[in-house]
């Protein structure tokens, strides 16, 4: 379902490990403007957002006209890893919003938020594992059925250099069969 914080219940298998799974994302043209005696900008440029999705389960994933397809694995596959890679090229929009926790001191605390407009570049997968001591991988592009254009939102807060974000995107990342 569009929109929402649970897994799809299409997929009950298609589960992340988040505390494997990353997201890198490196602006390559990176703009602001100023906006209000420098405590209010404009930020904006272009760059590249890749996501490491790590599996929990042993599945496969394709597409077809019909959406995404899980395959189980579990019966004649124990994966060692698992992963989806998903690549974009992003052009954030974004107001960020700088605090001075002292008069007369460097705006420190910081909280920026806007939204990411997406391009699908490509999905690969890595999956790697051993059967009767044998190591084997599956690695390769894929097409999963990615929203090709999308919009998300992100929030970030941040103090001096470091920054916790958050980004929710309330189409998904994949395109529904009635697309």
């Amino acid at each position: 379902e569009s929109g929402a914080l649970d897994a799809d219940v299409n997929f009950p298998l298609l589960e992340l490990n988040p505390g494997h799974s990353l997201n890198i994302q490196v602006n390559i043209v990176e703009q602001s403007l100023k906006l209000s005696k420098d405590r209010l900008r404009l930020f904006y440029g272009v760059g590249f957002d890749n996501y490491y999705y790590n599996l929990k389960n042993d599945i496969s994933l394709s597409s077809n006209q019909n959406g995404l397809i899980v395959t189980d694995e579990s019966a004649i596959i124990d994966f060692d890893k698992n992963w989806v890679i998903n690549s974009y090229v992003t052009v954030p929009l974004m107001l960020n919003l700088n605090f001075a926790l002292q008069k007369n001191k460097k705006k420190d605390l910081h909280i920026t938020s806007g939204l990411n407009f997406m391009y699908a570049m490509r999905s690969d997968i890595k999956q790697k594992w051993q059967d009767d001591g044998l190591k084997y991988r599956r690695r390769g592009k894929k097409d999963l059925g990615l929203n090709q254009f999308n919009i998300g939102y992100e929030a970030q807060l941040g103090y001096k250099n470091l920054i916790f974000y958050g980004k929710y995107f309330p189409d998904g990342i994949f395109k529904s069969a009635s697309d």
